[in-house]
């Protein structure tokens, strides 16, 4: 008799320790879902943002070197004036 209290008894105690292992378990995985939820969405913010940015950057970048060949392109244009003249003059 006094086995079977021990076994029953034991086992109980077993049965709810694994009961309540598994209700921790099940409320982790909620926890983390809902984590990698946010961060999920953090991670987008943080990718539009910069993808953003970089579009910003590149507009501008793309906007000085335009400057820059077209400054460059009027001081060919003046060098070759220049020596298109001086030939001309000592052709004449």
């Amino acid at each position: 008799m006094k086995q079977r209290l021990f076994f029953y008894g034991t086992t109980t105690v077993l049965l709810t320790l694994l009961g309540l292992t598994f209700t921790e378990y099940q409320e982790n995985v909620r926890v983390l879902d809902n984590v990698q939820k946010h961060t999920n969405r953090q991670v987008q913010l943080m990718a539009a943002s910069n993808e953003r940015n970089l579009r910003n950057s590149e507009a501008k970048y793309f906007a000085t070197m335009y400057n820059m060949k077209a400054e460059y392109e009027d001081k060919i244009r003046l060098v070759v004036d220049v020596y298109n003249k001086a030939l001309n003059d000592l052709q004449k």
